[in-house]
């Protein structure tokens, strides 16, 4: 197969390696043009998809600038409606490969294109409104951004800087939206990368602070936010009240105040024993299994330790954010 002999082929310059990049990169861009609209064409798409990724990271001293079709057919793919999360991951992983080897014009376009199919994306009314499908492009574009972040990050850092009030916007946490998200693991995918990227950009972006300013501020402080938050951690006075109430009733009922005599008792004593009355309410009950914002945490902590590695004196802004 094609990856055998990818994979056979010497990393090195030479007659081979510059003939099977200039014959298999064509082809494989043919099949990706004529598997879009065929039944079963995202299998053959992700699969071209993979073999082109494998030429461009082993081949990487091939002038890639040369096949500017590539990086043209790689946005479509991405951008195509047709397109699903599969053949999207793939291709962001095709792009970030690629990114480095582009010239500055195409490279250029290809983060533009990117962060404007971000910034453009309709939220309606906010982040947690968003269905399934739409948080599942939302997330893929997001991951692209960071992608490209950590390929090129030194060369279009402060374009791709542009997506950063996108990201924050798909961050900020509205106080309905427990009640209101249809989808909240989808939710919590979304601001995982998005927390994600930001750890990118702190990484990888040098003079973000001075072109965007107060972004890194901006960054700890969500961060920061995301690490502490757990939706499932709350004191409410009014269920305190309540159980305080329960337990006076029951010790009422103990005492004997209802009068009811040794039948009533005994009927409470089988309730007890046979699940009765205390686990009757299945809304006082929560399985903490469903629950995905620990992804969130992680993602938020693991971006606070890329910020005191790349700005050690940022340490004590930290502990006055938290």
């Amino acid at each position: 197969s094609l990856k055998t002999l990818i994979a056979e082929v010497p990393a090195a310059e030479g007659k081979a390696s510059s003939v099977l990049a200039d014959e298999a990169a064509p082809r494989m861009i043919e099949v990706m043009k004529s598997s879009g609209e065929q039944k079963g064409g995202a299998s053959a798409i992700g699969e071209s998809l993979d073999i082109l990724s494998d030429l461009v990271k082993k081949f990487y001293f091939h002038k890639w600038s040369s096949h500017p079709d590539i990086a043209s057919i790689l946005l479509d793919i991405f951008s195509s409606p047709s397109s699903d999360a599969f053949v999207r991951k793939k291709c962001t992983a095709c792009v970030a490969a690629l990114a480095p080897h582009l010239d500055d014009a195409q490279l250029a376009k290809v983060v533009a294109t990117c962060v404007e199919s971000l910034c453009a994306a309709p939220l309606g009314g906010g982040a947690h409104t968003l269905g399934r499908a739409q948080s599942s492009l939302l997330r893929s574009q997001v991951n692209c951004v960071a992608s490209l972040v950590t390929s090129v990050g030194s060369r279009q850092g402060l374009a791709l800087a542009e997506a950063l009030p996108r990201l924050t916007e798909l961050c900020e946490r509205h106080e309905e939206e427990q009640e209101d998200c249809d989808d909240t693991e989808a939710l919590c995918d979304l601001r995982e990368a998005c927390l994600h990227c930001f750890e990118a950009f702190v990484s990888g972006v040098r003079g973000l602070d001075a072109s965007h300013e107060g972004s890194h501020r901006r960054i700890t402080s969500l961060c920061v936010s995301y690490a502490s938050y757990d939706p499932n951690y709350a004191h409410d006075e009014m269920d305190v009240d309540d159980e305080d109430e329960e337990n006076q009733q029951g010790e009422s009922m103990d005492t004997g105040e209802n009068g009811g005599g040794g039948v009533a008792d005994d009927e409470d004593d089988d309730d007890d024993d046979f699940g009765g009355s205390d686990y009757d309410d299945d809304g006082a009950y929560s399985d903490d299994d469903d629950d995905t914002s620990w992804k969130c945490r992680k993602a938020a902590v693991q971006c606070l330790v890329a910020v005191v590695r790349a700005f050690p004196h940022r340490l004590a802004e930290i502990f006055e954010v938290a």
